[in-house]
């Protein structure tokens, strides 16, 4: 309908995000011109940052500087607000340089931290050359108060602790990588004889026990040539009985039995196997297990899935470039993106050769443009005896390969940039 057609471009067109945004009053958008005039203060940033400025410069820094006069019912307003206001108009003006990043980085992962930087600049370009002009003023009103401040003993002490921080091992070095959680045990449980399912003892869901059974098949062929088999077992044990007996033909008569039995206990073994049953004790994990009802299953056939939820392994992607930097026991940071706390491990093992990363844990509009990366697949153990965490639970991990100094950091990032970026 025409109704329906203009309401969803209406829809289309503002959006609730546009809406909310348009009429938040930390920037100027109609949202802020609202407040202004529910309050009733005209140039409200502008009133709230000079204020906020001067109480900075004066009670802060000590610099003569004129604050414009507030009542004081409205003070703690000044303040909350201009902060309010700062930060989120340096969060709008980050996301220009994160969304540079991110778009450059689909094209070259290497160097696109340059131009990103390049537009981070461009956009604090004014408020760096105000912070520099700020600091020449702090500096220049300080210098006599802290050139006398300055002895020799503090210099010595200073120095020593500035060397301490650069050149103490303070600072957790990590490889990052995406994890994905998998069932330490797991049995898939196959059909040891064709049959068609008669009966499903188990669902989706369901905790089973090692030995209890889950399907039941139906094969009359089988079970005829049991019960016949069953039959010629008597009858040759009879005529083995009556040869030892009369003393007749005993040696023919009890191999005859002997073959008749093993033929009986082979067919027994496999009308046994009509019955499948858990080999572990687990969650059956196949869904619609009960559909199977009245299907015919070749010998070979997957029936059900069964995991062990007790413990579980984050098979951890980690880059091929980090590799070098890995230990086995290392430890490994988890952080689940269903949990706000992080979970901790040590690496258990790592594959030898490298794979594909497993699809949807990195989105695809990411490797647009460039060649799909190779990772190596470590595993952290991890117990689960609260059952908090399930099969197929997804998020990033950090290995943790040393503790650095600025020095050290800065070192690996000069090398970096050389061997992995300029090479």
């Amino acid at each position: 309908m025409v109704i329906h057609d203009l309401a969803y471009k209406i829809m289309m067109v503002t959006g609730i995000g546009v809406s909310l945004l348009n009429l938040n009053p930390l920037i100027k958008l109609d949202g802020y011109l609202i407040f202004c005039e529910l309050i009733h203060e005209p140039d409200l940033k502008e009133k709230t940052t000079a204020y906020l400025s001067g109480l900075v410069r004066r009670d802060i820094f000590h610099l003569p500087a004129e604050v414009e006069y507030v009542p004081k019912r409205r003070r703690a307003f000044y303040v909350i607000y201009a902060i309010l206001s700062g930060l989120y108009g340096y969060l709008l003006l980050s996301f220009l340089m994160v969304l540079t990043f991110n778009i450059l980085h689909s094209y070259s992962p290497d160097w696109a931290f340059l131009p990103a930087i390049a537009i981070g600049y461009w956009v604090f370009k004014s408020r760096i050359k105000l912070l520099v002009r700020f600091m020449k003023i702090v500096y220049l009103d300080k210098r006599e108060r802290v050139k006398a401040w300055l002895t020799a003993p503090r210099i010595a002490a200073l120095s020593a602790v500035a060397l301490l921080v650069l050149v103490l091992p303070l600072w957790p070095d990590f490889v990052a990588g995406r994890f994905l959680l998998e069932p330490t045990r797991e049995a898939i449980v196959r059909a040891e004889v064709p049959g068609t399912v008669a009966q499903v003892h188990a669902h989706e869901g369901q905790l089973v026990s090692a030995g209890q059974p889950l399907v039941r098949l139906t094969n009359l062929q089988l079970e005829s040539a049991t019960a016949r088999a069953d039959a010629d077992l008597h009858l040759a044990s009879d005529q083995s009985y009556q040869a030892l007996l009369r003393y007749g033909n005993f040696g023919a008569a009890e191999y005859n039995r002997q073959e008749m039995a093993e033929r009986d206990r082979s067919l027994v073994r496999e009308n046994s196997q009509l019955q499948i049953l858990s080999p572990i004790s687990g969650i059956v994990v196949t869904p619609r297990l009960e559909n199977l009802v009245g299907s015919y299953l070749e010998a070979g056939t997957p029936v059900a899935e069964v995991a062990d939820p007790s413990t579980l392994t984050a098979r951890v992607y980690i880059p091929e470039f980090g590799m070098k930097e890995v230990r086995l026991g290392a430890q490994v940071r988890l952080q689940l993106q269903s949990r706000v706390m992080p979970l901790t491990g040590t690496l258990a093992s790592v594959a030898p050769a490298s794979t594909e990363i497993a699809p949807g844990l990195i989105p695809t509009d990411q490797l647009k443009g460039i060649t799909p990366p190779r990772f190596y697949v470590g595993s952290v153990l991890l117990g689960n005896s609260a059952g908090e965490l399930r099969e197929g639970m997804t998020g990033n991990a950090k290995i943790l390969v040393a503790r650095r100094s600025f020095a050290g950091l800065a070192w690996i990032f000069a090398r970096d940039l050389v061997e992995r970026r300029v090479w």
